[in-house]
């Protein structure tokens, strides 16, 4: 059954090379069925599944873009997935571009908490591109999120200091400015990236997050 799976998904992949195939009428059919097999118990069927989604996000996000909260609630669910991380890695370069495109909407508030999990991740990718997903949500909070999106902030704002002292300096380009002593962080919390663009449809290893600015105010 394992196998049979493989050989499922691995058709449909090179079926979805077929431009034709990525046309409205066909594109229905095909996030469905990608999003079943983002269910399998394979892992490896999961993460080609997710994979799929990225490409499809990637190559057609035009086309894709009236499927935003199908989408969004895949890729969060593969975000819980404990026993692989590359099912999480292809999630979260997917929920990268899906998010510059689109406005996550009510999703906002599962997806920071989501991603928050994954700043004392052991794995470098994975924690590299926490940040890189906790930026670009920082440059989308909307009025509704703003005290919600700073009370995040505030909870990790040691994880965020610590970020600094990373060894790896491929996952520590991060760049507070540290309030004085008597001040909080403000409501506009402005966190930028340096990201360059990918080659692969996905995020690659030079793209690093820099949180450029979180600006404070004194306690009254």
């Amino acid at each position: 059954m394992i196998i049979l799976g493989l050989m499922d998904m691995l058709i449909l992949f090179q079926l979805m090379s077929d431009p034709m195939l990525r046309e409205k009428k066909f594109l229905k059919s095909i996030l469905h069925i990608l999003e079943e097999k983002s269910h399998d118990r394979n892992s490896i069927v999961c993460q080609i599944a997710v994979r799929g989604l990225r490409n499809l996000v990637y190559g057609v996000p035009e086309k894709v873009k009236n499927y935003e909260k199908f989408l969004l609630d895949i890729l969060i669910r593969a975000l819980h997935d404990t026993l692989s991380s590359e099912v999480i890695g292809e999630s979260m370069k997917a929920l990268a571009k899906v998010m510059k495109e689109n406005d996550v909407g009510s999703s906002f508030r599962d997806l920071t908490q989501q991603i928050r999990t994954y700043f004392d991740n052991e794995d470098d990718p994975l924690y590299s591109l926490a940040f890189v997903l906790f930026g670009i949500l920082a440059r989308l909070t909307k009025r509704t999120w703003k005290a919600y999106f700073a009370d995040q902030v505030r909870q990790s704002w040691v994880t965020l200091l610590l970020h600094l002292q990373d060894p790896n300096p491929q996952v520590s380009m991060l760049r507070p400015t540290v309030p004085r002593r008597g001040q909080i962080p403000n409501l506009r919390v402005q966190m930028f990236q340096s990201l360059e663009e990918p080659d692969d449809h996905g995020i690659g290893e030079n793209q690093v997050p820099i949180f450029a600015r979180v600006e404070g105010r004194n306690r009254c």
